[in-house]
């Protein structure tokens, strides 16, 4: 029989109407949930669905469990420390203000479901719709696959994995990958996405995907790999000096007829790895480590 370890935090907007006290009580805050897996010596599977404005951050470490902590701030390794909610986000000051927020003093008051629970390795961490903001710091083992996504202000920041990872945000600014190895393909809606990739797997295909935002991701050196570009309103940079680009037409066929559309392909150290990289409003950054 399957071993099933469940853990469900439920924050009521209850304690409202109970007063205050009782509110930190409730709090999941510092309280660390660790949930061990069945086969520690396998690879282990992460989906995490976060559906509250707040920050998620997942760093692998060296250890056998996983790890999740509903925290006020996440700190960020590197010479960036704090999270700027506030970046390019002119337009949420503008709808604050539009019915009367200006000057007010805004109060967390939680209203979601946490949950977290673990099958044959598998782990799926989620929480409700509904409430005020929530971070969360998920530690995972170094050797583990990732899927994560939201449709809310969430900005993501993953650290330290090597496996495939599959990153979906909609309306957060941010999308970053720092340090993992594996494969990648990871979807900004309304934001900015970068990456540092210490490995590639060069059986697998990545994608990176931005309607309005910058795709920045540094790969190694010597890397082998066959892209496909396409930046609608932005252009492309790069410090490879043995990239090799070349612009052609390409065909599409739809039900109303056919639409034609420009796209680069660049050759780097002979080809290798298919990594498609799109943007409607923005550049399109290629670096070297």
């Amino acid at each position: 029989m399957n071993r099933i370890n469940t853990v469900k935090i439920l924050f009521t907007c209850l304690a409202v109407l109970l007063g205050t006290e009782n509110i930190f009580a409730q709090n999941p805050e510092n309280e660390k949930i660790e949930l061990p897996l069945s086969s520690p010596d396998r690879p282990a599977y992460v989906n995490v669905t976060w559906q509250v404005d707040g920050d998620v951050q997942v760093i692998g470490y060296d250890g056998t469990t996983v790890e999740v902590q509903i925290v006020d701030q996440i700190e960020r390794s590197g010479s960036v420390t704090r999270i700027d909610r506030d970046r390019n986000r002119a337009w949420q000051n503008q709808r604050q203000s539009k019915r009367g927020r200006s000057g007010l003093r805004k109060l967390n008051v939680s209203g979601s479901n946490l949950k977290v629970y673990e099958r044959n390795n598998r782990v799926t961490i989620s929480n409700g719709h509904g409430g005020g903001e929530s971070n969360v710091v998920i530690r995972v083992p170094r050797n583990t696959s990732l899927s994560i996504s939201s449709y809310q202000d969430v900005n993501m920041y993953v650290e330290g994995i090597t496996g495939e990872i599959e990153a979906k945000n909609t309306n957060g600014d941010l999308i970053e990958l720092m340090n993992v190895s594996g494969t990648v393909h990871a979807n900004c809606l309304n934001g900015d996405i970068t990456a540092v990739m210490d490995a590639v797997d060069s059986d697998n295909p990545m994608s990176f995907r931005a309607l309005n935002g910058d795709i920045d991701v540094t790969f190694p050196a010597d890397m082998k790999a066959t892209f496909t570009l396409e930046s609608r309103q932005g252009e492309v940079f790069t410090d490879f000096d043995n990239l090799d680009i070349q612009t052609e037409w390409e065909k599409e066929e739809s039900r109303s007829g056919y639409h034609y559309s420009k796209k680069s392909k660049g050759v780097l150290n002979g080809g290798g790895t298919e990594i498609t990289f799109y943007t409607m409003n923005g550049d399109i950054i290629i670096r070297k480590k």
